[in-house]
């Protein structure tokens, strides 16, 4: 056979067995059914993907129904997985549909349906916590707790607690995606515990629209008591510890030492008028100075039962705080001095009245707005001394041009509060450097004048004989706080005449009326514009002097 013939057969051969092994393989692929492993597809509101597996024997094709379901690959030649991939859904509450095709490209056209169902968001509030535990006390700073809400519904929130002790700060929820859930933050914000018993707030929240919801969650807050102070020299050490802690008063240098040995007070002792033995060694008075506190007066000041002068002094940026006298502080009956320096007051409680007791009283520098209603001879029989004196919150150069909201101006802001010359018994009264303005009343229809008699009483000041007429000429004149040995109005913007009242006082002499009376703001602008001050101001107090020449000083240089 030559080469060429066997070479011929050959190739014959080939050709005949890959026709025959098409026909074969044309005969495996058209036994392959058509069709996919799942005819069914559920997925959550989230979305996601889904793979399928696609028996073919011949090439497919893949449509969906829905845009928001697609597939990957979308065609295909044999048998192969497919994914199905579905987008997230804004529903809530519901469910949607839609139908995933493959085709066969054979003659017959097979066809093979998945059926895709996805449900909806549940209406829900959820939190990432529902119980918090918080202690009795803690710094301002760190008196908080923070929780991450999830809903998909409008909402209101509220805090049940006794006495309000926990609030929910402000807060911003937009549901800006339909029904797709959103997270916010929320800060509960809560106060020292003062009670020795354990309370518990409730946060709960109410859908807005009255939809019943999957799940609602709540927020349980429980606060653990404080610690009891008793009525005792230890009570009394334990008090001092807490309030310190509470103003960021600094203690560290006493660390160590008996109470015996802090500077800041003073104990009681035999000897010291009202002196009683169930007093022995329990402070008496307590000053804090140069301290730093967001909360005002502590509570636990009330539980030094057996002070009678007590001080707070110098809060750090006071003029920033609106604070309120509180609970506490009226508890403490026994008090006959307090002095409550720059702290931030801007109002006194009602229950301030119960400090029957005190004899001196100094609010100073606080940001004291208008003069407080408790404030009255009748709620203060005793009180001997009171200084409301430099309460300006603000700088106020012209009043009435002033942009700022009077709200915040502090210092007594309005005409002069005549309330308080109505106070006999008052030894003592300062007013001064506040925005009182207009006219100091001239009380002419004041029910109480000087009488005869108060002149023959006052013979160690007027010539001897009852017939002196400068004497006499004090006779009908307005009796305002006779027994003020210290009157100062300075500093304010007020105008018009000095009344007879001040020029006649039995006490002038002694007030160093041209500083603490007479002066006014002459830096400031009143409401009409103007400069304030008194248009019959003295040029000296010969005037005066002959009427109470007993007063006149030895160094007074008529004239002068």
């Amino acid at each position: 056979m030559t080469e060429y013939m066997k070479n011929k057969g050959i190739i014959s051969f080939v050709l005949i067995f890959s026709v025959a092994f098409a026909a074969c393989q044309k005969e495996i692929q058209t036994q392959v059914k058509f069709g996919s492993d799942k005819e069914n597809i559920t997925v959550g509101a989230e979305g996601g993907t889904e793979t399928v597996h696609i028996s073919a024997g011949e090439g497919w094709v893949a449509n969906s129904t829905s845009p928001w379901i697609s597939i990957s690959p979308a065609n295909g030649s044999g048998s192969s997985d497919c994914q199905i991939i579905v987008d997230t859904t804004l529903l809530a509450n519901g469910t949607r549909e839609g139908i995933v095709r493959f085709t066969s490209k054979s003659a017959e056209g097979s066809t093979a349906d998945i059926r895709v169902i996805q449900t909806g968001y549940e209406k829900m509030i959820v939190l990432n916590k529902t119980e918090v535990s918080v202690p009795s006390y803690d710094e301002y700073s760190k008196r908080y707790v923070d929780v991450e809400l999830t809903s998909n519904v409008e909402f209101t929130a509220k805090v049940e607690a006794e006495k309000e002790w926990a609030q929910l700060q402000d807060y911003k929820f937009t549901l800006d995606r339909g029904s797709r859930p959103r997270t916010v933050k929320l800060r509960i914000n809560w106060e020292n515990n003062t009670r020795p018993s354990e309370r518990e707030a409730v946060l709960s929240f109410t859908p807005s629209d009255g939809s019943e919801l999957a799940k609602n969650d709540r927020l349980v807050i429980t606060q653990t008591a404080a610690e009891e102070i008793e009525d005792s020299r230890r009570g009394d050490s334990l008090a001092i510890v807490g309030c310190a802690r509470s103003l960021g008063f600094d203690m560290s240098q006493f660390q160590g030492e008996s109470m015996d040995h802090w500077t800041f007070l003073s104990l009681w002792e035999k000897g010291d008028k009202g002196y009683t033995e169930d007093k022995q060694g329990r402070v008496r008075a307590v000053k804090f100075s140069f301290f730093e506190t967001k909360d005002g007066i502590p509570y636990e000041v009330q539980f030094l039962r057996k002070v009678e002068d007590l001080t707070f002094f110098s809060n750090a940026d006071w003029y920033r705080y609106e604070f309120s006298t509180g609970e506490y502080i009226a508890k403490m009956t026994q008090l006959k001095r307090l002095e409550i320096t720059a702290l931030g007051l801007t109002k006194i409680d009602d229950d301030f009245a119960n400090l029957k007791n005190l004899e001196d009283l100094e609010l100073v520098a606080n940001n004291f707005n208008d003069l407080p209603d408790v404030l009255t001879p009748e709620n203060f029989p005793k009180l001997k001394k009171l200084d409301l004196s430099s309460n300006r919150r603000t700088t106020i150069l012209d009043m009435s041009t002033a942009t700022y909201d009077r709200s915040v101006w502090g210092g007594f802001v309005g005409e002069f509060p005549e309330r308080l010359l109505h106070w006999d018994a008052l030894e003592y009264l300062r007013i001064s450097f506040n925005y009182i303005y207009g006219k100091v009343p001239d009380m002419k229809d004041y029910d109480k004048v000087y009488t005869e008699a108060d002149i023959l009483a006052a013979r160690d000041t007027l010539p001897n004989g009852a017939n002196n007429p400068a004497g006499y000429n004090l006779i009908g004149k307005p009796k305002v706080l006779p027994n003020a040995k210290f009157f100062a109005i300075n500093l304010n913007l007020l105008e018009g005449e000095i009344p007879e009242w001040i020029l006649y006082h039995p006490h002038l002499g002694e007030w160093d009326a041209e500083t603490l009376v007479f002066n006014q703001s002459s830096e400031i602008n009143n409401l009409q514009g103007k400069r304030p001050g008194f248009s019959n101001v003295p040029e000296n107090l010969d005037y005066y002097y002959k009427a109470y020449p007993l007063k006149k000083p030895d160094y007074y240089v008529e004239g002068k």
